[in-house]
């Protein structure tokens, strides 16, 4: 094997140790989330709110695609009242307040 050839083949070997490196931290990383939100899941998650049928898209859909989007707010706050918990893109949770007053209200104070 040549100098050149050797040289080569310690660089490749050096970059793909440094890649699973990278990866194996962001594995570890994404684990430890996933776990401590497990293990200590936020108050939040005992706000009411309807269950989403995507994974996906959550009820973003639901709000900004669809025609009857306010209907879908509408609807969400006669079951659920006015504060209440949406799935957005991918499983993501985001609290929503209805209507505006209840947010001005939060706002001022």
């Amino acid at each position: 094997m040549s100098a050149s050839t050797h040289s080569q083949l310690g660089h490749l070997l050096e970059t793909t140790s440094t890649l699973t490196q990278v990866a194996s931290a962001l594995a570890t990383l994404v684990a430890v989330y996933a776990v401590r939100r497990y293990l200590s899941p936020s108050p939040l998650d005992a706000i009411p709110g309807p269950p989403s049928h995507s994974y996906l898209t959550g009820h973003f859909k639901n709000i900004m695609f669809s025609k009857d989007g306010t209907e879908f707010c509408q609807s969400i706050t006669e079951d659920y009242g006015e504060v209440v918990k949406l799935k957005v893109l991918f499983g993501v949770c985001q609290t929503q307040l209805f209507p505006m007053h209840a947010l001005v209200l939060i706002i001022a104070n």
